[in-house]
């Protein structure tokens, strides 16, 4: 996860918020990326206790920060991600989507329609989450979170056994990874780095529920897709994979 680390100190400099604190006050300029990387384990907890009133901790002042600041999307990102680590995804979803109403440039509001999406899947609520993926692919969403999208509706329609549709998207999703592939830095910009739809499990599995499909559509055209050179190596990677092969 790449973050901004070192910065000049000036007499503008100032953090803001309660938690999640992030400074402000000064124009970045160029950025540079250095490959050196730190450990980041967060909190030892001694009991799940523990780890939960810690949660509620947070939660206060998110929902105060929430409350003081509506249109500061990266509090409601971060009041999602401590709902749903705790799995109360139906208050996760319900903050989401709140926030989702008011319009937003921020990446934090394009990310809160993929979150909104992982907390449906983690219920299994695949009707909920077909409803809002579809209207989402409306919202023009940045490329990460407009093809983590079509990632959550592709497992929804392969567990309602709607194969068409996964066959639909097919053709769009492949080119899309084969163009990450090329140019994944087109990708990173803007993105939170959250480079998570692009890691080898998700892809896989995506590639997975879109073979079955086209199999049992005999379609022709989207078996063809997936036979751009450009992906070889991952469908290889479905056979040789223990995991992969159980999937």
């Amino acid at each position: 996860h790449n973050v901004d680390r070192i910065i000049r100190i000036t007499p503008e400099l100032h953090f803001e918020h309660r938690i999640h604190e992030a400074y402000t006050g000064i124009d970045i300029g160029t950025k540079k990326r250095l490959n050196t990387f730190v450990h980041h384990y967060g909190y030892a907890y001694k009991n799940e206790e523990e780890r939960i009133e810690k949660s509620k901790r947070n939660r206060e002042l998110l929902i105060l920060e929430c409350e003081e600041h509506p249109e500061d999307m990266r509090m409601r990102y971060q009041l999602v991600l401590d709902y749903y680590g705790i799995h109360e995804f139906d208050k996760a979803i319900e903050a989401a989507l709140s926030g989702i109403k008011i319009k937003s440039d921020s990446q934090y509001w394009d990310a809160l329609h993929t979150e909104a999406l992982y907390c449906f899947q983690a219920k299994e609520d695949w009707d909920s989450l077909i409803r809002y993926g579809e209207k989402f692919l409306n919202d023009r969403l940045f490329p990460n979170d407009e093809f983590g999208v079509r990632q959550y509706l592709i497992c929804a329609y392969w567990n309602q056994k709607e194969y068409d549709k996964i066959c639909d998207l097919a053709q769009k999703v492949i080119a899309t990874y084969v163009d990450y592939k090329k140019n994944p830095a087109k990708y990173d910009a803007n993105q939170l780095m959250r480079d998570e739809f692009w890691k080898i499990d998700k892809i896989s599995k995506m590639l997975i529920f879109i073979i079955d499909s086209a199999l049992a559509t005999n379609d022709s055209d989207v078996i063809d897709k997936l036979l751009n050179h450009s992906i070889r190596e991952e469908l290889i990677g479905l056979i040789h994979n223990d995991t992969y092969k159980t999937w």
